[in-house]
C-alpha cells in the first residue's frame, strides 16, 4: 500500500509496510481502508491487526506516525465504526477483542 500526501509544499510521498519497503500482508477481500480528514489512515489487514498511519506536518517538515493493535491493543477502541463494523462482517474477531 502506498500513500501519497501532498503538503503545503507539494511534496511528501510516504510509502506504508511493515518495513523498509515490505507490503503488509492481507487478507483478500477481506482488508479495509479508511482515509479521515485529520491525516489518519486505518487499515484492516483482513486476519487480526488494525493500522492507524498518522500524517503531521509542522514548522519542521512532515512526518508519519505507524501504530498497530498488536503494540496498543487500546486503538481499537479509537477506531472509526465503518473499519469495526467490517471487521465484525468478516466474522475475524475471535483474535482481536472490541
Amino acid at each position: 500500500m502506498k500513500v501519497v500526501h501532498k503538503g503545503k509544499d507539494g511534496k511528501g510521498t510516504f510509502t506504508t509496510g511493515s518495513g523498509k519497503g515490505h507490503e503488509l500482508k492481507v487478507v483478500p477481500k477481506r482488508w479495509a481502508v479508511q482515509f479521515r480528514p485529520t491525516g489518519e489512515v486505518w487499515f484492516y489487514d483482513g486476519d487480526s491487526t488494525l493500522h492507524l498511519y498518522f500524517y503531521k506536518e509542522t514548522e519542521q517538515g512532515a512526518s508519519l506516525k505507524v501504530s498497530s493493535s498488536n503494540v496498543i491493543p487500546a486503538l481499537i477502541k479509537r477506531a472509526p465504526k465503518n473499519i469495526l463494523a467490517h471487521m465484525q462482517k468478516v466474522n475475524l474477531t475471535n483474535k482481536t477483542k472490541l
